[in-house]
């Protein structure tokens, strides 16, 4: 037996043409140093997701990670949070 289709489209938050990676910083490329890939990509609102999986006749289950990931944030996300 197959679990239900899942729709994600309405949990897509944000949708770009193509894709702009910033690595500038690490390993001694520039700051400035783009690499562009010429696909589209999308942002999924996490918290649609997760009521999109709840809401398919519990074929998914939903499991949050309960820890902190500690590390040293040198960058800065330039597009607007989720929501």
């Amino acid at each position: 037996q197959h679990a239900p289709s899942l729709s994600i489209q309405n949990c897509i938050d944000r949708t770009w043409e193509r894709t702009d990676c910033y690595f500038g910083g690490s390993f001694d490329i520039p700051m400035e140093e783009q690499f562009r890939i010429e696909r589209g990509y999308v942002r999924v609102d996490r918290f649609a997701l997760s009521d999109a999986l709840s809401e398919t006749n519990g074929n998914y289950k939903v499991i949050r990670a309960n820890h902190v990931v500690e590390g040293n944030n040198n960058c800065v996300n330039v597009h607007s949070p989720a929501g």
